[in-house]
């Protein structure tokens, strides 16, 4: 109950604090996983941001267990669109039987994706949260079940997520 509603607030206030003109989608996952927009990323405006709020407002926890593998898999398969990099941010709440395979995925996708990851409530796989935002060179954020501060928590990831990355960066000093 109280678990999936801090998950919605999460949601709508990330959601509300992107800027304009990015490419966002939205996968739930548990046992299984659904896309809210099935060709691909949109663009944020008025009309995506519409859909997702809808979207988010009707959330449920029915999508099962938590498996992240196969979304990750889905979500990564297609390369990034040219010059816009991709950020992955997952909220989850549970364990996984997999969190080595999950991280080990993320770390082979770092050239192209970075992962910000927000570990919800006290049963949350810590090591697959801190793990995976390791590998995917992003940063990670938990949410504790009586959390007061979940807003600055996600604006926290937001603004580490619009710092740009520096994949190869290389540094030389001459004398």
């Amino acid at each position: 109950g109280s678990k999936i509603n801090k998950v919605r607030e999460a949601m709508q206030l990330f959601l509300r604090s992107i800027p304009e003109g990015t490419l966002f989608n939205i996968v739930g996952f548990g046992s299984g996983h659904k896309f809210l927009f099935e060709k691909g990323s949109m663009e944020y405006n008025e009309k995506s941001l519409d859909a997702a709020v809808k979207h988010i407002t009707n959330l449920q926890a029915d999508l099962g267990g938590t498996e992240i593998f196969n979304p990750l898999k889905a979500i990564l398969k297609d390369p990034p669109k040219e010059g816009i990099p991709r950020q992955l941010f997952i909220l989850t709440d549970g364990q996984v039987d997999n969190n080595e395979q999950c991280i080990d995925f993320v770390r082979k996708n770092a050239q192209t994706t970075r992962v910000f990851m927000f570990g919800m409530g006290g049963d949350v796989d810590r090591k697959l949260v801190i793990g995976m935002a390791k590998a995917g060179e992003g940063a990670h954020e938990f949410i504790s079940d009586g959390a007061t501060n979940v807003d600055a928590l996600i604006l926290n990831q937001l603004k580490r997520a619009l710092q740009p990355a520096l994949p190869d960066l290389k540094i030389e000093f001459s004398h």
